[in-house]
C-alpha cells in the first residue's frame, strides 16, 4: 500500500470509500475527516478481489 491509494473500509456491514495519506504520520481520510494511524495498531484485515474485466466477475 502506498500513500493516496485509494481504498473501502468496512463498517460493520458497509463499504466506505477512503484514501490513505503519509505527512509525518498515516492518516486515512473519509470525505472531508482524517483519522491518524498509530504505528503499532494493526487496524484492518486486508482483502483482495479482482475482476475479470472480460465477464466483470471477482476471481
Amino acid at each position: 500500500m502506498h500513500y493516496g491509494d485509494c481504498m473501502s473500509i468496512r463498517v460493520a456491514n458497509r463499504y466506505i470509500p477512503a484514501r490513505v495519506e503519509l505527512d509525518t504520520h498515516w492518516y486515512v481520510f473519509i470525505d472531508d475527516l482524517k483519522f491518524r494511524l498509530h504505528p503499532k495498531e494493526q487496524y484492518v484485515k486486508i482483502e483482495v478481489s479482482y475482476i475479470d474485466s472480460v465477464s466483470s466477475k471477482r476471481i
